[in-house]
């Protein structure tokens, strides 16, 4: 019985220190996100084309807890990869 309660503590401590490393990758993936998102739209503004608004609907699709519950998958597989839709 002792052993069954230190192997199940053992999987769950592995299993906290997986997920805070993924929350920490998610957090930085959606942070450089903002920043892209944030630089382009301002170009876009200073060269006159207000049709950027879709970046954000795009970013706000995937949620950032879907994010890290999803370990399994990589990071950039969450967003659309089109051309016609690229972040830059």
């Amino acid at each position: 019985m002792l052993t069954l309660t230190l192997s199940f503590l053992i999987l769950s401590l592995l299993f906290l220190l997986v997920m805070s490393y993924r929350n920490s990758k998610v957090y930085a993936y959606r942070f450089n996100l903002i920043n892209k998102i944030t630089v382009v739209e301002l170009e876009s503004i200073v060269a006159r084309e207000f049709d950027g608004h879709w970046r954000w609907d795009e970013f706000y699709a995937v949620t950032y807890q879907e994010m890290v519950s999803n370990f399994w998958k990589p990071l950039n597989s969450f967003y659309d990869k089109s051309p016609a839709r690229k972040v830059r």
